[in-house]
């Protein structure tokens, strides 16, 4: 066996060489008129061994000529095409002369050098094969034992499965009744939790109750002093603007007085500025770095209700800083300018245009340029507006 272990590398060997044979090559000895005898000689072995009974030139030149030369000795099957007979005829007419060796004929061609490796490993390899038959009949016959064997243990794995699948029965039954007992438990414990449950539900009602009780009557009183609530804070963004703190609680006032004597109801409880602006609101202004005081919260809810252009008369740049950030948060484009900046037509432009906010800085002289902005003055040219 290990003689057959080193013969096969051999004539894997062997075939690849044959594999490398390049065309060049098989053309240069099919084109030879008069060939060395060495050529011919490993021609006719390699013949010989392929079935071939013709082995003279031109058969041999034939043979070579044809598409499956190459292939027909790469997938030669030594095992079944090399009997004994075979053999001895070509280890006496071929492998026992001396000239029929690798160097010599591979000097003559590099064409043949390969077929003559090729014919000397066939022959050894079927030699070893013929040595080890009995071995590989033995081989043969335990692995025939071998599969019997492992039918029979086959048979017997079935049966200890069909054993072993009662036994999972019994047990699987066995488990339902131990998950049927802890189902009730739970079952049980799950309803004594319920019943926890809505004991809590019933006492935490009486409280949500009584809450909504209150919010109910919050909300008919919001009802009460909705008009009111709009007049006032309605009345504050349209006129009160253009005054400090002070006259803007005077105006208050008065307007306080007026719906009193009207028979209309005001909510006096919050902020004038509260009326117009909700809470939600008012905290996004607080982290934008407003203030929290009244006249801030009322200059931010008329910043964000305005329907012309707001002046702001703002001496510290509080307001305007509060402008920027609370643009940038929402992300929307400002641009930042002054009268006194030469690029100034082209941003007020480029924010006409494109629709961006415009902060103006330096405003105490209105430049005459915006009184077309200021005054909507619109007009259509070519369908645009």
């Amino acid at each position: 066996m290990r003689d057959l272990e080193r013969a096969e590398p051999a004539v894997e060997e062997a075939q690849r060489a044959v594999s490398g044979i390049k065309k060049q090559q098989l053309s240069e000895v099919r084109a030879m008129a008069n060939p060395p005898a060495a050529v011919k000689l490993a021609l006719e072995s390699v013949c010989v061994l392929l079935g071939q009974r013709q082995t003279d030139w031109k058969a041999l030149q034939g043979a070579v000529r044809r598409d499956d030369f190459i292939a027909s000795i790469v997938n030669f099957d030594a095992d079944r095409h090399l009997p004994r007979a075979l053999r001895s005829h070509v280890r006496r007419t071929y492998l026992e002369r001396p000239e029929f060796n690798f160097e010599m004929v591979n000097r003559a061609s590099k064409a043949c050098g390969p077929l003559v490796k090729w014919v000397a490993a066939q022959v050894e390899y079927a030699e070893i094969l013929e040595r080890v038959a009995p071995l590989r009949a033995e081989v043969a016959q335990l692995e025939l034992d071998a599969e019997a064997a492992k039918a029979r243990a086959a048979e017997l794995q079935r049966a200890i499965g069909v054993l072993e699948a009662s036994i999972a029965q019994y047990k699987d039954e066995y488990a339902r009744l131990i998950a049927e007992t802890e189902r009730l438990r739970g079952e049980m414990a799950r309803v004594e939790a319920k019943v926890a449950r809505s004991v809590r539900l019933l006492t935490s009602l009486e409280s949500e109750r009584a809450r909504w009780e209150q919010s109910s009557r919050a909300f008919a009183a919001q009802m009460g002093t909705l008009v009111g609530d709009v007049v006032v804070g309605g009345a504050l963004l349209a006129y009160g603007g253009a005054y400090d703190q002070q006259y803007r609680t005077r105006l208050v006032r008065r307007w306080l007085a007026q719906c009193a004597q009207s028979a209309i109801s005001v909510n006096t409880d919050e902020r004038v500025g509260d009326l117009v602006s909700s809470a939600e609101a008012r905290l996004a202004w607080q982290a934008h770095g407003l203030a929290d005081d009244a006249l801030a919260m009322e200059n931010a809810a008329m910043l964000a209700h305005f329907r012309r252009f707001p002046l702001v008369v703002d001496p510290s740049g509080a307001a305007a800083r509060f402008i920027e950030q609370l643009e940038g948060a929402a992300g929307r484009r400002l641009t930042v300018t002054s009268f006194l900046d030469a690029a100034f037509l082209k941003q007020l432009e480029a924010a006409l245009r494109f629709g961006n906010a415009i902060l103006i800085h330096d405003a105490e002289h209105v430049d005459p340029i915006l009184n077309p902005v200021l005054n909507r003055e619109l007009r259509r040219t070519g369908g645009r507006v």
